[in-house]
């Protein structure tokens, strides 16, 4: 059949009014349907559960900032991370997988982008007087973050006078953020940034309106006693235009705000935790999130949705330890807590025991690795750990290594860029938050370790000099210690060189580090190998990275031992038996430590400088006795997150006994090796036949 001219103009006039019809009325469109669990949880991680009225989840923040569009010092500095989560009513808080949003990489987030830019708001500005808000304090632990604003858009929406709600559209339709029963993550509502007004929109039918600009704005908030504010909220987009967005920001004067949008498909809920460090010591801060789009009408994108919207304040803790310097002992505290399979911080509410023990074992420095969970550092939590320690006297050198990130990549070249620059930003983030309070920060654990976290040398010279690069740029005080090496022997100075050769100029380090660990060939003595292989004019076997770095023009750098210790699984059946010759007897494992840490603290000097000591400070390793997965069927030895408790080690997974610590895996019974750490520089003997003790400190039986 053939139509006419006039007869084909109608025909397509009719389809395009057809369509119209349908762009508008919202018939036709098929709205994403709530995320279902089944939809979220592919890895066998459990759900959140909804909480109870009133409740607080409390979420590990992440770590890491997104750059500035300027150079301006004072420009935003915001962190972010996201957490998936589902609606599914399982125990709370969710373990959850979590993404790094400081540099989105197409493997991680192939759906969201960020942008960073200052909006000028004109709008109404809330009136906060409310007090702090109650939460559940801890007399032995250290908390000085304080919550300020928790919205669950269950109730009366915006909760006056503390937020207000503006729209600043350009159309001249009133629409503004209010709270809609469409897509809840908890409870029965969450917030939509087109609900509310006179010309309001139901999202159960409707995309998001064009020409939209509506903001949640709340504060004042007084900084000026305080390093730091985070927005903590759960967030699910859908915004396919890229001139459209989710935006998140702050302002020390309620005008110019410095916000972060977000857009693209999350295709879930997670979590996003907004760090704002430059308000640090403002008298007033406000906290913003906004809503944008352009006038296109070609649209069918659900936008955004928020909930459970939370605000908190991180005061200045009363003491600081960034320039403590308590002693030259120290010990390797790890942050996971092996009783709990790894699922809890070492240090937390209702658990301090490792700090009074510390104390009692007379530990001056905790070396503490910042260990990603699901995705992320719970800056919480480690902001928790590291202001208990240092109101008790014990300084942190902070290690920064591969469980830092939940990327890996960094020995191939195709990802090893990447890496590098999420590497950066996590020490750059690291070194701003925790300035004041830590100073020394090791970079990698043992980058020469095969069967560990292992970093070709050409790869390891840059990601070294990216590290010191950003700790410097945020703390000049910054002391950086090249990654502990994974023994003292030939290969590791083999290494140590190569590392060398790729160095760009001058050497990004302050401080050399090294494990010296005994070797099979020699047994677990330390007054034979430590003397072994010895090339000539060599007294001990750490003056060869001496002699390596007076060679590069470094002779003058001083040494940490970041791990130095024994296995004392001697003879036991469920022993790693390819380590046979090292093993020790509880008994041997004591009477080895004086003698080992008088050579290195009395023997070792300088290279060509006699009589300048050049080990600064010795670190046990570790606090506790552990069990892990079989290193000699493959298993790692030093990854936190391998550690088991030892009570529920199970041959069928070949695990096997790990025990290096100062107590036992109950945290808190000693082993004899407590007696002679916390006696040195003297013997358990000596120490306590001469009443060289703390009154509170009992000599074991």
């Amino acid at each position: 059949m053939k139509f006419g001219k006039q007869t084909t103009v109608i025909i397509i006039c009719i389809g395009l009014l057809c369509l119209l019809w349908v762009l508008f009325s919202g018939v036709g469109k098929t709205r994403p349907a709530p995320v279902q669990a089944a939809d979220v949880y592919q890895s066998g991680y459990p759900g959140p559960a909804t909480p109870t009225p009133n409740s607080i989840p409390d979420y590990p923040p992440p770590v890491g900032e997104v750059p500035a569009p300027t150079d301006d010092p004072g420009m935003l500095h915001v962190t972010t991370m996201l957490t998936l989560v589902s609606q599914q009513d399982v125990p709370s808080p969710p373990l959850v997988p979590e993404v790094n949003l400081i540099s989105p990489s197409p493997e991680e987030i192939p759906n969201l982008h960020l942008e960073a830019f200052t909006l000028e708001y004109d709008g109404p500005l809330p009136t906060s007087t409310s007090p702090l808000l109650a939460t559940q304090p801890d007399a032995d632990l250290v908390d000085n973050w304080e919550l300020l604003l928790a919205e669950d858009f269950e109730g009366t929406f915006p909760q006056q006078p503390d937020c207000v709600v503006f729209d600043d559209s350009p159309d001249g339709k009133e629409r503004y953020w209010d709270k809609d029963d469409h897509r809840p993550l908890y409870g029965q509502r969450a917030g939509w940034p087109a609900k509310g007004g006179a010309d309001g929109v139901d999202p159960s039918h409707t995309a998001y309106p064009s020409n939209l600009d509506t903001w949640i704005v709340c504060g004042p908030y007084d900084l000026s006693q305080a390093d730091n504010i985070m927005a903590d909220f759960a967030l699910w987009l859908d915004i396919g235009d890229e001139a459209d967005g989710f935006l998140i920001g702050a302002s020390n004067n309620g005008t110019f705000f410095r916000m972060q949008k977000l857009w693209g498909v999350s295709e879930n809920w997670f979590r996003l935790h907004a760090y704002f460090p430059w308000l640090e010591g403002q008298d007033e801060a406000y906290i913003a999130v906004a809503f944008e789009s352009d006038d296109d009408f070609f649209n069918f994108d659900e936008g955004a949705w928020i909930d459970d919207f939370q605000i908190w304040r991180y005061n200045t803790p009363d003491a600081v330890c960034g320039n403590l310097d308590p002693g030259n002992k120290g010990l390797v505290l790890p942050s996971l807590d092996p009783t709990t399979g790894g699922l809890s911080l070492m240090i937390r509410p209702g658990d301090t025991l490792a700090v009074d023990a510390m104390k009692n074992a007379g530990v001056d420095w905790v070396r503490l690795g910042f260990v990603q969970q699901n995705g992320s550092i719970d800056v919480r939590g480690f902001d928790r750990m590291i202001d208990t320690l240092c109101a008790e006297g014990l300084s942190v050198l902070g290690l920064i290594n591969h469980e830092s990130l939940s990327t890996t990549g960094y020995n191939d070249p195709a990802t090893a860029e990447a890496y590098r620059e999420a590497f950066g930003n996590i020490a750059d983030f690291l070194a701003l938050h925790y300035r004041g309070r830590i100073t020394y920060w090791e970079v990698w654990n043992e980058p020469n370790f095969l069967q560990g976290a292992f970093v070709d040398p050409i790869r390891f010279a840059p990601l070294l000099q990216e590290a010191y690069d950003e700790i410097k740029g945020r703390n000049s005080q910054a002391q950086i210690l090249f990654g502990g090496l994974a023994s003292a022997w030939g290969d590791s100075d083999q290494y140590f060189e190569q590392v060398y050769t790729y160095f760009s100029g001058s050497s990004p380090f302050s401080y050399f580090a090294v494990h010296p660990y005994p070797k099979a060939d020699y047994g677990p003595n330390p007054g034979i190998y430590m003397y072994a292989e010895l090339p000539l004019g060599h007294d001990t076997i750490i003056d060869k990275f001496l002699e390596t770095m007076y060679l590069e023009s470094d002779g003058n750098k001083h040494v940490w031992i970041t791990e130095a210790g024994w296995n004392s699984a001697k003879n036991l059946p469920n022993r790693p038996v390819c380590h046979d010759p090292v093993l020790v007897t509880e008994t041997e494992q004591s009477n080895y430590l004086k003698p080992m840490f008088d050579i290195l603290f009395t023997e070792v000097d300088l290279w060509q400088i006699p009589g300048v000591s050049a080990v600064d400070k010795v670190i046990w390793y570790q606090y506790m006795d552990v069990g892990v997965p079989d290193p000699c069927t493959g298993g790692q030895t030093n990854n936190s997150h391998a550690y088991i408790p030892v009570q529920e080690m199970t041959t069928s997974e070949q695990d096997v006994v790990w025990l290096f610590g100062l107590y036992r895996s109950d945290k808190t019974s000693t082993k004899p090796v407590w007696c002679e750490y916390l006696a040195y520089p003297f013997s358990c003997d000596e120490f306590f036949d001469n009443q060289i003790f703390l009154p509170a400190v009992r000599k074991p039986n």
